[in-house]
């Protein structure tokens, strides 16, 4: 096939497909016109951009970014001045500079525009603001701002001063870096961020404010019931791994895994399978192992491993703390895990590791009782 082939006529009979009253049909002929344009077509595509079906405009305005015809330049400002669809915006947009609209007009026009519509309406111009001058690699948030009004005349402010101190260096297609004068954060909508490689996210944001009381109590509360089904379950199937026989005990592999990296729970039975609790992230998780000999800080991942029979009762004295605080430690949750029992519950405060006591009633041996620890294996620690 002779892509260059052009038959006798063709050009009145695309001439007329860019007129026919099929908006489809008037589509698919710009997306199929070949360079160069003669007059008579330039006029016609110029009205395209104009047409009343936005397929037919995105189509006209693909092909006028092509073309680069300064004839195309007065229909693709008036589409970007008065489209109201968010898609079809970046169309003219990007096509106007290359049909000899000076890339300020096309910025103002973006900033004139933000604040009309939706908030979907004022990212898409944020968006093209951004790209039509500034260097970046992805911005990100703002996507849940439901009321412009307070915020925008700071941006438009901005926006415009930037543009009337630049407008030379704008013209001449400047790229601004940002976090770099005369790029401000005044430009942007509170938290929205560029991503910066190797380097802390551009603006940084400021720290939240240290929770209520309340907030606390609540969030402790929220948290709590989030993770309390899924580490009471986990716990009841690792002691229901515990074997009952010399046989079982000798093929015994299960093992619970402490992992604050997660942070989560996890059952190894020997198997492909993983069973998983998730604990709360925003908690600051610390794992202690306390014993009559003192308190030792542990390293996770720990792994723990029930020892002995069902019948046999483990005598061990020790308890492993896991405990999860939020800010400066006023509320907490706390797992307990001794040999024969474990705790899981919620509190205000940190706790008292020297607190713990182990009895020696209740730790006093009997003829099928045995003494070892749950832990396998010491990853590193500190007194």
């Amino acid at each position: 096939m002779n892509e260059n082939f052009r038959p006798e006529g063709w050009q009145d009979t695309v001439r007329g497909l860019l007129k026919h009253e099929i908006p489809f049909i008037r589509a698919v002929a710009v997306q199929n016109l070949p360079l160069p344009l003669d007059d008579a077509t330039v006029a016609l595509i110029a009205e395209a951009i104009k047409d009343d079906l936005e397929p037919v405009q995105g189509a006209a305005c693909d092909l006028a970014y092509k073309a680069k015809l300064s004839a195309f330049g007065p229909p693709l400002v008036n589409l970007l001045e008065r489209t109201e669809n968010d898609w079809l915006l970046r169309a003219p947009f990007r096509s106007a500079a290359e049909c000899s609209i000076e890339n300020d007009r096309r910025l103002e026009i973006c900033v004139r525009r933000m604040g009309h519509g939706s908030n979907d309406r004022n990212m898409v111009l944020l968006g093209l603001l951004i790209d039509g001058v500034i260097q970046h690699q992805g911005g990100y948030g703002s996507n849940s701002i439901d009321d412009w009004t307070k915020i925008l005349p700071g941006i438009q402010n901005a926006w415009h001063g930037f543009i009337d101190a630049n407008r030379e260096a704008i013209r001449n297609g400047q790229q601004f870096k940002i976090a770099e004068p005369p790029v401000t954060r005044e430009m942007f909508p509170p938290g929205f961020q560029f991503h910066r490689k190797g380097q802390p996210d551009w603006p940084e944001l400021p720290p939240p404010p240290p929770m209520t009381p309340k907030q606390l109590t609540d969030k402790e509360d929220q948290s709590f019931r989030f993770m309390n089904e899924g580490v009471q379950r986990r716990i009841r199937e690792w002691r229901e791994t515990q074997p009952k026989t010399a046989v079982e005990q000798e093929n015994y592999v299960a093992e619970f895994v402490i992992n604050l990296d997660s942070p989560e729970f996890l059952l190894k039975d020997g198997t492909d399978r993983v069973r998983r609790a998730g604990l709360a992230t925003d908690f600051d998780w610390t794992l202690h192992h306390v014993t009559p000999d003192g308190i030792e800080k542990l390293e996770p991942p720990v792994r723990l491993r029930i020892c002995g029979l069902a019948s046999q009762p483990n005598i061990c004295k020790e308890v492993f703390l896991l405990q999860g605080v939020l800010e400066e430690g006023e509320r907490g949750v706390f797992a307990e895990i001794t040999p024969h029992e474990f705790g899981f519950r919620a509190g205000k405060g940190i706790a008292n590791l020297k607190s713990y006591q182990f009895p020696d009633e209740q730790y006093a041996p009997t003829p099928t009782s045995i003494d070892e620890s749950l832990l396998i294996k010491r990853q590193s620690s500190s007194k």
